[in-house]
């Protein structure tokens, strides 16, 4: 077994062309029972595992309720906490009678997990809905996936959760649309705002604040900007109240605040059809990447290749567009949400049902596809994952070894998907990194490496012309999780003896720099 691992990943290492192509399925999971198990996020966690969270109306395959809480087919929250190569480390669901659904996970400073999420419940797990209608529900649990402490937020109509992030203080901002005009809210200006909440690191709230128009308005994402305020998206229909310059329909609409949540600009983009959006990240230059989809040709957005297209917005720190992009094919395409990728560009989680254009191809029904793109909005490279059913992609995040790992859902049995538990399954997918990075280097560069596999120790024998040429040259070790375990300085001598005499057995990864920029990248393995 541990020889065909390494076989495998001796493949991935040459066939993968970091350059152009995007990164090969390293590891796939497929969880859920044999009903309807849909995932909305995922998060890196500090140990290199990972924390999954959406719902589940299963009672069977890998949730197993007892039957005093299964819930006659509702949704309940579900998260599960898996090491670096997707496999379980623990489970929870949590949820009433009502339908409970999570769409946001994050790891919080005391290594602990926050989960975000709306509830129509007022009883089992759930305590504080204000009404019998959506409430937004937080959940605090600590690093073991016990519940520290739990709160609904809302008032007695519709409260639909959006997103929330860590704040600098240590607590939450949370984000979504709300109908109510009581309870935790007040300030609503007609059918649903957007709702931006401030609470501290216990979940009491702070402040909250209502913004929109007479029509409808749903805050999708939120992010802490670097000035301390924040940024929200979402969809308006409204050109009222605080909303100017709809174009008609549904518009995506982003909105500026300060640290205490007061409005310093809003801007309404789109065009005649339907365009809303789902993600945002605030830039280091005060500026904005807004994703979503759209299906205008006109307004503000051009290039659409046929039905909705995915589409994203460079934003100054004013709120002015910079440019804008649309990305697919004849089909309908959605962007679902976008993480920036160091200082290297951005990934875009999305889902496609395209062929042609910017889509090479389909398997069939829907498909994840990933995009990945340069700072200016180029494509660099894009795929797509899934089967010959509906796999749908809804949060795409960077991974320490250079890597991403994907969420959404799969209905599919075949292709890239194997494991489905009937209907629709978490899908859980990690690409490859380092592990993906071909071997293939100018020869001043390139190492040897013996013996492989490695015992107690490991000899990197470099280039004399690298050593010459490169006059800063360092070595980083990595474990299969992208965890950084090691590093050594290169001196004059071209053979470095590495002691890895304590390292468990398997596959680690070097990346062989000069002052920083890297030169190369290989693997050890370690019997």
């Amino acid at each position: 077994m541990y020889y065909r691992l390494a076989t495998l990943l001796f493949g991935l290492l040459h066939s993968v062309n970091v350059f152009s192509q995007a990164p090969a399925i390293q590891f796939q999971h497929a969880m859920g029972g044999s009903l309807d198990d849909i995932s909305y996020d995922v998060v890196v966690t500090q140990d290199g595992g990972y924390l999954v969270a959406g719902g589940s109306t299963s009672s069977d395959g890998d949730l197993l309720k007892p039957s005093e809480v299964q819930h006659g087919g509702n949704y309940d929250f579900w998260f599960a906490k898996l090491d670096p190569a997707l496999n379980f480390q623990w489970k929870k669901h949590l949820g009433g009678t009502g339908s409970d659904l999570a769409s946001s996970c994050l790891q919080a400073p005391d290594g602990g997990y926050f989960i975000g999420g709306s509830t129509s419940s007022n009883d089992v797990d759930v305590s504080g809905n204000h009404s019998d209608d959506f409430d937004f529900w937080i959940v605090k649990l600590f690093s073991s996936g016990s519940v520290q402490w739990k709160k609904c937020f809302g008032g007695i109509n519709y409260d639909d959760f959006g997103g929330m992030r860590i704040t600098p203080d240590g607590g939450l901002i949370l984000a979504g649309g709300s109908q109510s005009n009581d309870g935790d809210v007040t300030g609503n200006h007609g059918s649903s705002d957007f709702w931006l909440v401030k609470t501290d690191g216990s979940g009491n709230i702070q402040w909250q604040k209502s913004y929109g128009g007479i029509d409808y308005e749903k805050a999708a994402d939120v992010r802490v900007c670097p000035d301390g305020g924040y940024i929200l998206v979402g969809f308006s229909e409204s050109n009222t109240g605080d909303v100017t310059g709809n174009h008609g329909d549904y518009d995506v609409w982003v909105m500026k605040t300060d640290v205490s949540g007061n409005l310093q600009w809003q801007r309404s983009i789109g065009g005649s059809g339907y365009d809303a959006a789902n993600g945002v990240v605030a830039l280091n230059d005060g500026g904005f990447i807004v994703c979503g989809y759209s299906g205008s040709n006109d307004g503000d957005v051009t290039g659409n290749h046929g039905d909705d297209d995915a589409c994203i917005f460079k934003l100054d720190e004013s709120g002015t567009i910079l440019w804008s992009k649309c990305m697919g094919g004849l089909n309908t395409d959605v962007a679902t949400g976008v993480e920036a990728v160091g200082d290297d560009g951005f990934i875009f989680s999305c889902y496609s049902k395209s062929t042609g254009g910017d889509v090479e191809n389909n398997y069939g029904l829907w498909d994840y596809w990933i995009v990945k793109t340069d700072l200016d909005g180029v494509i660099q490279w894009q795929n797509n994952f899934g089967g010959s059913l509906n796999d749908v992609c809804y949060a795409a995040k960077p991974t320490p070894d250079e890597g991403f790992i994907l969420t959404g859902y799969s209905e599919s049995q075949d292709v890239d998907v194997s494991g489905n538990h009937g209907k629709k399954d978490f899908w859980v997918v990690k690409l490859a990194g380092l592990v993906g990075i071909a071997e293939t280097v100018p020869a001043e560069v390139k190492l040897s490496v013996y013996p492989q596999p490695a015992d107690n120790f490991a000899f990197l024998q470099i280039p004399q012309d690298a050593i010459l040429n490169y006059p800063q040259l360092s070595i980083d070790f990595f474990d299969l999780a992208g965890k950084k375990i090691n590093e050594q300085t290169v001196t004059y001598d071209p053979v470095i003896k590495l002691d890895c005499s304590r390292w468990n057995s398997g596959i680690y990864f070097y990346r062989l720099k000069n002052n920083g920029y890297t030169l190369a990248n290989g693997k050890i393995v370690v019997q």
